[in-house]
């Protein structure tokens, strides 16, 4: 019998930051069932949006879910980056790292300029809405991603047109996301038509425009 050499991979730092996730994940269905049944209410209900209580931006359920968050789309973009231009994603620790900071840093300056542009146009009220349902969302899909990323990095059948098309549908879910939540408050938004399509195009549009063309 002809004996025949097995390459190993090594994957232990992505497994570790699968699992993880998995457990935030987890927890934060165990310890907040409602508000994580919530997140899967967002499209057809605004009682996980409504309640004051639960816009509470530092509660730990949404800690829990922005650290999922940061960690598995920065781990999305990193594969998709790194496959993309044919490079060796399991030995490039170091990258996914600058990409996880960086996409930190992009957020955080987002949510500062958003908080100061409503001020500026006295929208909070709208504003505050409009930014949690977004969250919301971006943790929802951050869900997706999670099972998506389990399938890159362990499925054999993934190629670069795949990632691309992933991509893409991502991109598409988050701005149905963003006109679906639009078109539950176009009452509010018709009457700051100039305010509104100035920040969408400016807040929303613009700096992912911007972010695509520096990673291509």
């Amino acid at each position: 019998m002809e004996t025949t050499l097995k390459t190993i991979i090594h994957k232990d730092w992505i497994t570790l930051l699968l699992v993880l996730s998995f457990l935030i994940v987890a927890l934060s269905k165990f310890f907040y069932t409602q508000r994580f049944q919530g997140l899967f209410l967002f499209f057809g209900s605004d009682k996980y949006t409504t309640r004051s209580k639960e816009k509470r931006e530092l509660h730990p359920f949404n800690i829990l879910l922005s650290i999922h968050q940061i960690s598995i789309l920065s781990l999305f973009l990193f594969l998709w980056y790194t496959i993309s231009l044919g490079k060796d994603y399991t030995q490039l620790p170091y990258l996914y790292i600058k990409i996880g900071i960086g996409y930190l840093i992009f957020e955080i300056l987002k949510v500062f300029i958003d908080k100061i542009i409503s001020y500026l146009l006295n929208i909070q009220g709208l504003m505050q809405v409009y930014l949690y349902r977004k969250v919301n969302f971006k943790n929802f899909l951050s869900i997706l991603v999670l099972i998506l990323c389990f399938f890159i990095v362990y499925s054999n059948f993934v190629t670069v047109q795949l990632l691309q098309i992933s991509l893409w549908v991502i991109v598409g879910l988050y701005f149905i996301s963003l006109a679906i939540t639009i078109s539950k408050y176009q009452d509010q938004i018709l009457s700051l038509p100039s305010y509104f399509i100035l920040y969408f195009c400016t807040l929303e549009i613009a700096p992912y425009y911007i972010l695509y063309h520096i990673a291509t």
